[in-house]
């Protein structure tokens, strides 16, 4: 029972991942050495949690709804999940809750530094969704892209997807990279 409670918590809190009020952190990095004008169909590739990660969440419900965001968001660059046969690129991700905690003040001073003061430890959690971009012929690591935001309360199904659809669109505007020089001119 107790199990349950723990993985039920977990899946409560991975719910609520990057749904708050869209104010969505985003970092990426890329091999400025790889062809991108030659991916146009991917597939879904397994993930391993990064070794620094707080706390990986594993919820079947969750990771349907990354790939759906995911989906669209590389459907609305051109990209297609690949039917079958071979995908000219892997997509794999991974969500993590990092815990802060941090202090808050409370207290009143008057002009002759007279009153009262009282700290309190306030915890928040933060979700990051980090997703890679390998080349299914080598296996590298070609792009990487995070997007965070404070865990909020969004309660429906449908919040939830939305805000994971407006966060993976911003993950991968910038995706793929611009690029000049001779990767772009590679077969």
């Amino acid at each position: 029972m107790k199990r349950f409670a723990t993985s039920l918590g977990a899946a409560a809190a991975a719910a609520l991942i990057l749904c708050g009020c869209y104010s969505f952190r985003t970092r990426h990095d890329y091999d400025p050495a790889a062809n991108f004008s030659r991916y146009k169909t991917y597939r879904f590739a397994a993930a391993a949690a990064p070794k620094d990660a707080s706390a990986p969440v594993t919820d079947p419900i969750i990771d349907r709804r990354v790939k759906q965001a995911l989906e669209k968001a590389l459907a609305a660059k051109g990209r297609r999940q690949a039917q079958g046969g071979q995908a000219d690129f892997w997509v794999s991700f991974v969500l993590v809750i990092e815990r802060y905690v941090v202090p808050e003040y409370y207290g009143y001073y008057g002009p002759y530094m007279y009153g009262w003061a009282s700290v309190y430890p306030r915890t928040f959690e933060e979700g990051v969704l980090v997703v890679d971009i390998l080349d299914a012929g080598t296996r590298k690591l070609v792009w990487r892209g995070s997007v965070s935001d404070a865990l909020g309360s969004r309660r429906s199904p449908e919040a939830r997807q939305a805000a994971l659809d407006k966060a993976a669109a911003k993950l991968l505007k910038r995706f793929p990279p611009a690029q000049t020089g001779p990767a772009k001119t590679q077969p």
